[in-house]
C-alpha cells in the first residue's frame, strides 16, 4: 500500500517543494547580494560558508571570529555543534576568499561573532533565515516556505556529490 506524505510536507500551490537546493539555484543566491556593500559581502560570505559547509543555521551564527584560521589558501573553522560535538572543517580556496573579504570590511566591532547584524550584534537565526529568504524569493524566484534556512544545510552534499 503506498504510504502519503502528511499534508505538512505537501505543497499547496503544486510547487516543488525543496528540501535543498540545486546547482543553478545556489549560483543564483550567492549571485544576488550586492558584493561593493558590507551587507551584500556579508550575505554572501553566509549564504556561502552554510552551502559549503554543511552547517546548521545555529552553529553558522554562532561561528567567532577566533574559530577562522586561515592557512595559505584554505580557511579552517572550528564548529561547535549540537551535543557539545566539535569539529573542525577546511573549506577551500573560494570560500576562503568570501571570508577574508568579510573580514576585511566587517571592522573592528567589539562582538566576538564573526557574523553581524546591521547594528553591529551579532547574527540570530531569524536574520539569517530572512536574509536566505530575502535572496531567494525576491531575485530569485524560490517560494519562501519551500527555501527553509535548513535547505543550505541539506545542499551541501548534493554540490559535494560526484552526482551534482
Amino acid at each position: 500500500m503506498p504510504q502519503t506524505l502528511p499534508t505538512c510536507f505537501r505543497s499547496l500551490s503544486g510547487a516543488r517543494l525543496v528540501s535543498h537546493f540545486t546547482a543553478e539555484e545556489c549560483k543564483a543566491i550567492l549571485d544576488v547580494p550586492d558584493p561593493s556593500t558590507r551587507i551584500g559581502i556579508r550575505d554572501r560570505t553566509m549564504i556561502h560558508v552554510a552551502m559549503t559547509a554543511g552547517l546548521r543555521v545555529s552553529e553558522l551564527v554562532a561561528l567567532r571570529l577566533d574559530d577562522v584560521s586561515f592557512q595559505s589558501r584554505y580557511v579552517d573553522m572550528h564548529v561547535r555543534g549540537k551535543g557539545r560535538k566539535e569539529r573542525i572543517l577546511s573549506l577551500w580556496k573560494e570560500v576562503s576568499d568570501s571570508v577574508r573579504t568579510w573580514m576585511a570590511v566587517r571592522g573592528s566591532v567589539q562582538a566576538p561573532e564573526l557574523f553581524l547584524n546591521a547594528r553591529g550584534n551579532r547574527m540570530t537565526r531569524a536574520g539569517f533565515e530572512y536574509l536566505l529568504a530575502k535572496h531567494a524569493e525576491t531575485d530569485c524566484g524560490i517560494l519562501p516556505f519551500s527555501a527553509p534556512a535548513c535547505s543550505a544545510r541539506g545542499t551541501c552534499g548534493r554540490l559535494n556529490s560526484p552526482m551534482a
